[in-house]
């Protein structure tokens, strides 16, 4: 009898096992990157505010004829800034405000090189603490600090030594930050961004997560598209911890501002070698606002106890907002 011919042998499909393979692939990514996100969420309190690991602080300011400011806060607790009046400035000759905020990192006890910079041209220095830094209470949030930058700023203006139409606005890293808040419901007549981050979702989308997942956003971005005030922004082009690319997007953001840049990382900015540049880069616009930059004659070279103004009342819960945009 004949042969029959056999049926042609069916190969098997590698497609569904490829396929099995690639949503392993896929979860096990997502996965990561879920972990990822919850170690972040829950580390970010932390990372933004590390009040854990501060130097401690002064027993009193260092500062010639410190005014020591109080604000009371809930629970008994109380927080503080401390008001350096510039050289030459006094209550029947007011003068400008330079309100200047720190990095996440630091305190007001250690800001001699600020306060020296400003004092000397006399420009007094409001420097303003936050939230469970140093001698304060509480804990630090965006909403917290933002609430008494307000009620600071208000007591500030009714001090007679301050010429309320001279006051600027100066932070560094997330000081920047806290700055352009306060901006948003205080306004300044310039301010200057130092190190600043763009958003606190974009520095979360840096580090490969979700902006939605960051509990104190700080929108820079948003405050200097709507500002109604001069703006410098001063950066390091070798910042790897604000890398330089946020400070393209606030200088998008605010394209008329004045940019100041150095070859220098964060934590050193603006390096040794560029110190006399950037504050004659500061001097230059403080000009543009009306403010004389020139060095001041010293009254007296001994420094003078600090004083402790009078303890004032409870302020609102919610300082009122002015007219800037939110």
């Amino acid at each position: 009898m004949p042969t029959q011919p056999q049926p042609p042998i069916q190969q098997m499909s590698h497609w569904p096992m490829i396929g099995r393979l690639i949503l392993i692939a896929f979860g096990t990514v997502f996965a990561v990157y879920v972990l990822w996100w919850a170690v972040l969420y829950m580390m970010q309190d932390k990372m933004m505010f590390p009040i854990d690991s501060l130097p401690a602080p002064q027993r009193q300011p260092r500062y010639p004829n410190t005014l020591v400011l109080g604000l009371p806060l809930e629970n008994g607790a109380s927080n503080e800034a401390w008001f350096v009046p510039g050289y030459g400035v006094n209550e029947g000759s007011p003068g400008p405000v330079v309100m200047f905020f720190h990095g996440n990192a630091e305190l007001i006890d250690y800001q001699d090189m600020v306060v020296a910079q400003y004092i000397q041209r006399g420009i007094s220095v409001m420097l303003v603490e936050y939230r469970g830094y140093g001698r304060s209470g509480g804990i630090p949030s965006q909403e917290n600090i933002t609430v008494d930058n307000q009620q600071f700023f208000d007591i500030m203006l009714n001090l007679p030594m301050v010429d309320p139409t001279q006051i600027v606005f100066h932070g560094r890293s997330i000081g920047a930050a806290i700055a352009a808040q306060l901006a948003r419901t205080r306004r300044p007549a310039g301010l200057i961004l130092e190190s600043a981050f763009a958003s606190g979702g974009q520095m979360a989308r840096d580090l490969a997560a979700p902006g939605f997942l960051v509990k104190n956003p700080f929108n820079t971005v948003k405050v200097v598209r709507l500002a109604k005030f001069p703006i410098l922004i001063a950066h390091g082009t070798e910042d790897t911890l604000v890398p330089p690319h946020h400070a393209a997007m606030l200088l998008e953001a605010a394209p008329d501002a004045t940019y100041v840049k150095y070859a220098i990382d964060h934590n050193r900015f603006p390096g040794v070698e560029n110190v006399a540049d950037y504050h004659h880069r500061i001097d230059e616009f403080l000009k543009t606002l009306g403010i004389d930059p020139t060095l001041k004659p010293v009254a007296s070279p001994q420094a003078l106890p600090a004083k402790t103004a009078p303890e004032p009342q409870q302020p609102p819960a919610t300082a009122p907002a002015t007219t800037q945009p939110q």
